[in-house]
């Protein structure tokens, strides 16, 4: 769960988003703005601006392409680097370790990077 800051509003503007209201509703929408106490978006079905109060809001989530391919350079670096290790130590003229560890990061990352951004990471943020 993320907090809202005036730079959320940077952030979703002219994205894709989902906006949850406490009754259920779920709606698709296109460039959220929050200020103050009331939450607007344009309704990609209708092409028209929406504003309702903040408090009929459960959450506003997206899907965050840029966050998935961090994701999978995390875990490629942290798969990478060991497995990267166990194969300079196995090998016969053990190589120089960092330089091993390094190339596994690097190796397994240009698999995870591209399939991290892909399936991308979903951010959200409630409103208690």
């Amino acid at each position: 769960m993320a907090q809202w800051t005036p730079r959320v509003n940077d952030d979703l503007n002219g994205r894709s988003v989902l906006v949850r209201l406490r009754d259920g509703t779920r709606i698709d929408v296109r460039g959220v703005h929050v200020e103050g106490r009331i939450i607007s978006w344009l309704d990609r079905q209708t092409q028209q601006v929406q504003t309702i109060a903040l408090d009929r809001v459960r959450e506003v989530s997206f899907i965050s392409r840029r966050r998935g391919a961090l994701d999978g350079a995390i875990i490629g670096g942290t798969i990478g680097a060991p497995a990267g290790l166990l194969v300079s130590d196995s090998g016969p003229g053990a190589g120089d370790r960092a330089a091993a560890a390094g190339a596994g990061a690097v190796s397994v990352s240009l698999w995870t990077i591209p399939i991290g951004a892909i399936k991308g990471s979903r951010l959200v943020y409630r409103f208690e």
